[in-house]
């Protein structure tokens, strides 16, 4: 049932060793609050405390409601609820229990000396803190993988990328098995998260480079090398994530302490001189404590570590203001003097106050552009302009660290300054790359610029988006184009886009949303996680293969083992070809991205607003290509299967209902009695209410989306159960008959189209409708001809004594024995006799017999009718059949898109409630790229993505 690797891990939890039933927990509770007074020689606090049976790594979880206690070992990780009885007592409750990643599995798989027990033990410390687990390893010898996943809700929080290559740092040790985990020693990395879970800090390898990432996309901020330091060991966030606390051990072999200030300069460097013998011991005596740094003393007494800096000993090893001593800031500074505005801070050294305020005068000029009393003139703002690109230049980290932590690119666009907005993004001259990094929301900046009023919920992309009008419009394409470019290197660079393409879709701003479906990312992502392992959610001829990867923690529970051992590793030749669709969240609902439970509704409350639908659902999707692009086909296909399912039995209700119907109906002509019978009279109640389940659902569907399919679905059930309920009144009379016949008609035709649910129906249907659509201006054309044939045979035989049109008619002589007698033939019928019957005849001119008549204009309209009708125009149609079918063919692929698009986008709408499970989504999807499946898509990007999609914007207009 299970894949082996998963089986595997779980017989080990089913029967652990005997080593690891030794283990016990031992929970104390103390109160931290005398840690926050002035006070530093408090009292040590008396413990007491309970006892369990469990071995493992020990640590707590956030939890708003209640105390979370996680145990974690080389198999599995088990939660524990602590409920407390009183002030004195408490007990523990196990909770949930997950196996670890498959990765950190497969290395404490291989380890089974004692010293490699320890070594598990201290990999275990160090790959967990609070509600993040960590696991790293080198994908190759230049890259090397981070996953951080959440405990709380067992998901993979993000993926980082280290490239060796770009830091220059020596290789470093990989294991040459599956596991492939990193470092010396078989031990992870170091690292620290915010305590508002916005940024993560990593160290690899004991070397002295620190790398910030961004959580929320995975992308890297900057990678900083710590000269004065040989080696990092211990790193944590403090004083609200304004500073990186880091210990590190000099080319001596001292250990020293470090603090980094994030909210300065790339080089704001502090080393702390103390004596203490923490230092010697650091990894027994320190820990972190939500933005603290705390120890256990000498005299086994917890005090923060903060409390034993003395500011005297504080040296700042290099200054910030030397990055600013140029004859640029000197003009920029008496610029700023020259500036009559009462509202404008004092300017100093401080690099990152000074690109604020620069950026902030850019704001100010643009605002005051009509102002003659505050205008700042033209060259002024070009001195700006190129101060902040002198900077950028010659100090790009020092850029990036600052963009994380101030909205700059938010003041550039309040700004309009398109020209310095396309050199953060664009710059070929410049070495670095990458200036800026997409944030979800503006209220994730530590810092956030009240002047400029900007929502909290608000990104650089939706600021753009309001202000996409003429020539302004050019900056959005910058984002699209900038973001669509990079994404081809680490997905995180999209999860703005996600967020707002069904807005850019419903409003066809300079058709960017066309364009950007034709971007490389969008056919040609490769899939680079760290994980192997995927669902496979679609797998049919002429369709793309689409898999979900493993992105949870597997529960051990035999329900979701069963439902897990699905993801199964492809072959190696296969993932070369795996691509991912590049809008990270893109089917998931707004509150399925946190870890708050999703509030009941009722099955039908959501149907009439969006906001809480994913961003799929909310796309325009008419009148554009979304359904010739490959990653939103893979996207359809993956919400498939749990559509069809619950359409499955919509399917099987309207074919019992169609059998009751066809039974009644016929019960009802033959013999109007029997419906009293108690039999009968169930059958009645079943088909009433089938037919009424049946309409409401289809009322709602047409009321949601209103086309002549959804029109005719809903019709179809009404007039089954109108038909029905006539018939208890009038059951013999013709009109009742023909209503009969019809509506029979109606339900098989419905039923057809209900069939398309299988995708080899529904591609043929399509394909039929699509050579109609091809062959209707041939058969207009042929009507045409049709007609003029049948009307001018119609006026020739409507006058035969004035053109002398009349058959021979054949003589017969009968002798018999006695006496001849002579037959003549009747005169054949006039087919031509009406109007309608000429045209119906010239259509089967193939079977009309002209040899009775000898009339010479008529042999010559017979010849050129019969070369015109049959020769020519039958051959014409068939030679355009074969050309429209093989077009029509890609267009049923196209079409079974749509169909299963419009039954995804119904059936989330209708059943929101039931239709988004956990192991129903998933935040990524991947598709198996096939050239043959995507030639369409592949040739028209190659020919688009020549140009970008700023491309109509002559730069020469430009003033800034």
């Amino acid at each position: 049932m299970f894949n082996n690797e998963v089986f595997e891990q779980f017989q080990l939890f089913l029967k652990p060793k005997k080593s690891e039933n030794k283990g016990m927990i031992k929970i104390f509770r103390f109160d931290l609050s005398h840690l926050n007074s002035e006070k530093k020689d408090s009292e040590s606090v008396s413990l007491s405390g309970i006892t369990y049976p469990f071995n493992g790594v020990v640590g707590f979880l956030p939890s708003k409601n209640s105390t979370i206690l996680v145990c974690m070992n080389y198999i599995r990780m088990q939660k524990f609820r602590i409920n407390n009885k009183n002030k004195v007592s408490f007990e523990m409750i196990e909770k949930d229990s997950f196996l670890l990643p498959e990765n950190l599995f497969n290395l404490f798989k291989e380890l089974e000396s004692s010293k490699d027990v320890e070594r598990n033990w201290k990999y275990l410390l160090k790959s967990r803190y609070r509600e993040f687990l960590m696991t790293d390893k080198g994908y190759n010898q230049q890259m090397q993988h981070i996953e951080i996943y959440n405990i709380n809700t067992s998901q993979l929080v993000n993926v980082f990328y280290i490239n060796r290559e770009k830091t220059n740092e020596p290789e470093i040790s990989i294991i040459s098995n599956d596991s492939d985990l990193i470092s010396l020693n078989n031990e992870p990395g170091i690292f620290a998260i915010s305590t508002d879970s916005d940024l993560f800090a990593y160290s690899y390898g004991d070397n002295n480079i620190i790398t910030i990432y961004l959580m929320e996309s995975g992308l890297e901020v900057v990678s900083k090398k710590f000269d004065c330091v040989l080696k990092i060991k211990f790193l944590e966030f403090i004083d609200e994530n304004k500073k990186l606390f880091f210990i590190g051990e000099d080319t001596n072999g001292d250990m020293k302490f470090h603090i980094w200030l994030l909210t300065g300069c790339l080089d704001d460097l502090f080393i702390i001189e103390h004596n203490t013998s923490i230092l010697s011991n650091y990894d027994y005596s320190l820990t972190k404590a939500n933005g603290m740094v705390v120890f256990l003393d000498n005299k086994i007494k917890i005090n923060i570590l903060h409390n034993l800096i003395d500011n005297d000993s504080v040296k700042s090893m290099k200054s910030s203001s030397k990055n600013l001593s140029n004859e640029n800031f000197k003009t920029f500074k008496d610029l700023y003097l020259e500036i009559d505005d009462k509202s404008n801070p004092d300017l100093d050294d401080d690099e990152t106050t000074v690109m604020n305020i620069a950026c902030g005068l850019l704001v100010f000029s643009y605002n005051n552009r009509n102002d003659r009393k505050k205008i700042i003139d033209s060259k002024h703002v070009n001195e700006i302009i190129k101060f902040i690109k002198t900077f950028i230049k010659n100090h790009p980290d020092h850029w990036k660290l600052m963009e994380i932590q101030y909205p700059l690119m938010a003041l550039l666009i309040c700004a309009r300054s398109i020209s310095l907005i396309k050199f953060i993004l664009f710059d070929k001259d410049s070495k670095a790359k990458n200036l800026h990094r997409p944030r979800s929301q503006y209220g994730s900046y530590p810092y956030h610029h009240e002047s400029l009023k900007l929502s909290k919920l608000d990104n650089d992309l939706k600021l753009a988006l309001s202000f996409c009008k003429d020539r302004d419009a050019v900056m959005l394409a910058y984002l699209l184009e900038y973001y669509s470019e990079n994404s081809l290197s680490h997905i995180g660079w999209m999860i703005n886009v996600t967020e707002i393409l069904p807005e850019l879709s419903k409003h066809k701003y300079a058709n960017y949303v066309d364009l950007l479906y034709y971007k490389s990312c969008f056919g040609e992502m490769k899939y680079n996680f760290l994980n192997k392992r995927f669902k496979t959610v679609s797998f049919k001829q002429d369709l793309l293969e689409v898999y979900l990867p493993l992105t949870q923690l597997i529960p051990t529970n035999f329900v979701s083992l069963h439902t897990y051992s699905k993801y199964r590793k492809l072959r190696y030749d296969m993932l070369s070809d795996i691509c991912m669709v590049p809008l990270p969240n893109f089917t998931t609902c707004p509150n399925e991205e946190t870890d708050e439970e999703p509030e009941e509704t009722g099955e039908f409350k959501k149907f009439w607003t969006n906001e809480q639908f994913s961003p799929f659902l909310q796309v325009e999707k008419n009148n554009s290509p979304f359904f010739y692009i490959p990653a939103m086909e893979a996207i359809i296909n993956s919400r498939w299967n749990q559509t069809k399912t619950n359409w499955m039995i919509f399917l099987i209700k309207y074919f019992l209902f169609s059998v009751l119907y066809s039974y009644l109906t016929q019960m009802f002509l033959n013999n109007h009695e029997n419906y009293s019978k108690t039999a009968n009279i169930v059958m009645i109640v079943i088909f009433y209410y089938l037919g009424i389940d049946l309409s409401i659902v289809e009322f709602m569907r047409m009321k949601n989306n209103l086309t002549m399919l959804h029109i005719f679905d809903l019709y179809s059930t009404i007039f089954g159960i109108t038909n029905l309920t006539l018939m208890f009144f009038v059951f013999d009379d013709e009109w009742i008959i023909l209503l009969t016949s019809v509506t029979t008609l109606i339900l098989w035709i419905e039923m057809l189209l209900w069939l398309r649910l299988f995708s080899g129906i529904a591609i043929n249907i399509y394909i039929f409708r699509s050579i109609l659509k091809i062959i209707i201006p041939f058969f207009a054309f042929m009507i045409v001809l049709t007609v003029g044939f049948g009307h001018s045979m119609f006026i020739l035989f409507g006058y035969p004594s004035l053109v002398n049109l009349h058959p021979s008619v054949s003589t017969y002589t009968l002798n018999n024995g006695s006496e001849n007698f002579t037959l003549t033939e009747t005169e054949p019928d006039n087919p031509f006799d009406t109007p309608v019957d000429a045209i119906l005849f010239a259509y089967y001119w193939n079977t009309l017999n002209f040899g009775n008549y000898d009339y010479w204009p008529l042999k010559l309209l017979a010849f050129l009718a019969n070369i015109i009708l049959v020769l020519v125009l039958l051959n014409m149609i068939i030679a355009l059949m074969k050309d429209a079918f093989n077009k029509a063919k890609e267009d049923g692929r196209h079409g079974l898109s749509i169909f299963r698009s419009e039954l995804i986008y119904d059936y989330e709408k209708l059943y929101s409630a039931d239709s988004h499970k956990p192991l129903q989504t998933s935040k990524y999807i991947c598709f198996r790229r096939d050239s043959n499946l995507m030639k369409e898509w592949l040739s028209k990007s190659e020919e688009i993505r020549k140009n970008k999609l700023y491309s109509w914007f002559n730069e020469s207009l430009s003033s800034k």
